[in-house]
């Protein structure tokens, strides 16, 4: 993964006009920065079971494990998963969202890398930001809940992932990228009635932060599978995945 691509962020989003949750990008960076590191190889995080069909929400902060992987990722909060015995074609999606800066600054958005590795928890590989899909979810589907960034995998029964390391680059700290807002309604509530009222659309800007909310979810895939690649032997250290499905 080249420090180029994890800088390549000035990209355009269609998101709801208002955010959802808050972050503080001064104070998360700097929490990052000092938080000891919790190991020296990957193989030694904390590693959380994942159910089949999971579908849950998770932080990464402060609370979380502080790694330090090989440039240009360099140091993160990072949070482990070890995932179920895959049976039949399965969709793994990460979803991080929206946080709010606050009124007079940017909001700021966790960018997801994942790390894979084996039943061995040897590294195969990392995604790349050219995976991430930008979208929204209408106002409709949960509490406030706004612009999201996704990381979908496709994973088979011959898939060697086993284990997951959610975590973001330090190149991503306070990346700047900018949004498009989509015109929408929001329901304004008058009397017993809610009637829907247009908020204008425009242009916003955000930074990438230490600290998110996070959702994984497991979902049967009944797709065509993603076209096989040659075997390789696993890198010593992560290596760069640009845009494959894994």
């Amino acid at each position: 993964m080249s420090r180029r691509s994890l800088l390549s962020l000035l990209i355009v989003l269609t998101i709801p006009a208002c955010a959802a949750r808050y972050t503080d990008l001064d104070r998360d960076i700097g929490q990052l920065e000092a938080a000891p590191v919790c190991c020296t190889a990957l193989a030694e995080v904390a590693f959380q079971p994942v159910a089949p069909e999971a579908n849950f929400e998770f932080s990464i902060d402060e609370s979380s494990p502080a790694f330090v992987f090989p440039e240009p990722i360099g140091k993160t909060f990072v949070r482990g998963f070890e995932l179920p015995p895959i049976s039949a074609p399965t969709r793994l999606r990460v979803r991080s969202y929206l946080m709010s800066n606050g009124p007079f600054e940017r909001d700021g958005y966790f960018m997801p890398l994942l790390t894979l590795l084996d039943a061995d928890r040897n590294p195969i590989g990392t995604t790349s930001p050219d995976m991430i899909r930008y979208g929204r979810q209408n106002l409709f589907e949960g509490p406030n809940e706004t612009g999201t960034f996704d990381v979908n995998l496709i994973l088979g029964p011959d898939s060697k992932t086993r284990h997951v390391l959610i975590h973001t680059a330090a190149p991503l700290l306070r990346a700047e990228a900018t949004a498009r807002r989509a015109s929408t309604t929001i329901p304004v509530q008058i009397g017993n009635n809610f009637i829907p009222m247009p908020v204008e659309g425009g242009i916003s800007s955000f930074e990438g932060t230490a600290k998110g909310r996070i959702r994984l979810s497991l979902y049967d895939y009944d797709g065509p599978m993603p076209a096989a690649r040659p075997a390789k032997p696993a890198p010593a250290e992560p290596a760069a995945v640009p845009g494959q499905k894994i």
